[in-house]
């Protein structure tokens, strides 16, 4: 099974049943949507997958531990640490988490598509704000 498929099933996986703000998209689009950005600009095959599994630790209904055991299973520890490195920690402030994004080249594109999508899905003024702000942070600083 390839990378992708792989990705792909796992992400279903992980987030079947969740929805996106508007309470009718499936959250899966949102990665799609991401991982077809990342493709359009060129991303590499891993970095498209790992634009499929950019939520999964965040967004997993359960015990952490359980998914991150199965990525790091399935992915090897490297894939791991840049799937760990993507999600935010709860008690991490945001442009932390984004300053540390920016210290691997390979993930600024993964969460610069993350962030597109999420300013086309219906965000709030402060959710505008803060993407707006994050994006200038990964390009220019």
């Amino acid at each position: 099974m390839s990378l992708l498929t792989k990705a792909i099933s796992l992400a279903k996986k992980v987030h079947e049943g969740q929805y996106r703000r508007d309470g009718k998209t499936e959250y899966f689009v949102h990665l799609v949507r991401a991982a077809k950005l990342v493709k359009e600009l060129g991303g590499s095959e891993e970095q498209i997958a790992l634009a499929y599994l950019h939520d999964s630790v965040e967004n997993y209904g359960g015990d952490r531990t359980l998914i991150i055991k199965e990525i790091k299973n399935i992915f090897g520890a490297q894939f791991l640490t840049e799937v760990l490195c993507l999600t935010k920690d709860e008690d991490a402030a945001y442009f932390e988490y984004i300053k540390k994004i920016k210290q691997n080249k390979k993930l600024i594109l993964v969460k610069i598509c993350d962030m597109i999508d999420n300013l086309s899905d219906q965000p709030n003024e402060k959710q505008k704000k803060k993407y707006a702000t994050a994006l200038l942070k990964l390009i220019l600083d």
